[in-house]
């Protein structure tokens, strides 16, 4: 993608990339990129920071560089295939984002930890998700419920309409635990 190109981009991504509020010097995770379409709408804000976007298909890091092969030449992108359990970041992030990555409400106890320890103090951690037509109100509910009960702090819940369903975002940060 070229830089500041950004027609035909499906509008939940304008959206997602609205409620993080990149900064130009964030340091960021992008957990399962898939084609990196979120990627290159965030690396078009970044300054000094750099995003880091992973993900487990083959097929979708091809994607995802080709994509975003200026913002990596520039060093604001890194594309790292891998598995989230399998891969040992170098750095530590103030945001994490997830949009569509069902392994933090279907194994909490596996995949939270990881993103607790990747996550800087005060970080935030974004969790969007665009479930099945008419499951909304059902998987806010059951996602709210496994997030509070694996110690994240819910800041906020936002919903948007979308074609062909509505989308969630959770905010959320991991609380202290003495």
């Amino acid at each position: 993608m070229k830089k500041n190109d950004t027609d035909n981009i499906p509008e939940r991504f304008k959206w997602v990339l609205n409620i993080i509020q990149a900064r130009p010097s964030d340091k960021i995770l992008e957990i399962g990129c898939g084609p990196g379409i979120l990627t290159s709408l965030i690396a078009g804000q970044l300054k000094t920071g750099q995003i880091s976007a992973i993900d487990r298909s083959a097929s979708m890091i091809r994607h995802a560089t080709n994509r975003n092969r200026e913002f990596i030449d520039d060093g604001k992108v890194a594309i790292i295939h891998s598995s989230l359990e399998k891969w040992t970041p170098v750095a530590t992030f103030n945001k994490i984002i997830a949009f569509n990555v069902n392994i933090f409400w279907q194994n909490p106890e596996r995949f939270l930890p990881d993103v607790k320890n990747m996550l800087r103090p005060k970080g935030r951690f974004f969790v969007c998700y665009q479930p099945p037509s008419g499951k909304n109100k059902d998987a806010i509910k059951t996602i709210k419920n496994i997030f509070q009960a694996n110690g994240l702090f819910i800041e906020d819940i936002l919903t948007k309409k979308f074609h062909p369903a509505p989308a969630c975002c959770f905010i959320t940060t991991f609380i202290k635990i003495p």
